[in-house]
């Protein structure tokens, strides 16, 4: 009976799923605050991603160069979402996000899910 009690423990814990692992943060980038309908960006340097946040909605693009998180920056408030609309959206990938934790989906191969 304790070599059952040990072969299920055993086998539950090796279906167990893998602890979670945190989010990718920004770690070489910086965040500009917004008061309109954007309200915050948030950029990564090191990743290229771009996180545009509309007030608890996130959206996050990847691949995307320094020089559009600068355009950020020299842009006012109020024309903050004609930028996002023009430069952004019709050129970078946005990508799946999980629901819960706000995380990038990736392939087993590293790349992103898109959801575009």
């Amino acid at each position: 009976m304790r070599w059952l009690v040990a072969l299920l423990l055993l086998t539950s814990s090796a279906l167990a799923e893998p602890p979670a692992q945190p989010c990718p943060s920004i770690s070489a980038g910086w965040t500009i605050p917004f008061s309109g309908p954007i309200t915050s960006v948030g950029y990564d340097q090191t990743a290229q991603m771009l996180d545009v946040a509309f007030g608890p909605v996130m959206t996050t693009f990847a691949n995307v160069p320094l020089g559009v998180m600068q355009g950020f920056q020299n842009t006012s408030n109020a024309n903050a979402l004609v930028y996002y609309n023009s430069i952004v959206v019709p050129s970078y990938h946005a990508l799946f996000l999980f629901q819960q934790n706000n995380c990038p989906m990736t392939l087993e191969s590293g790349g992103y899910l898109w959801t575009d």
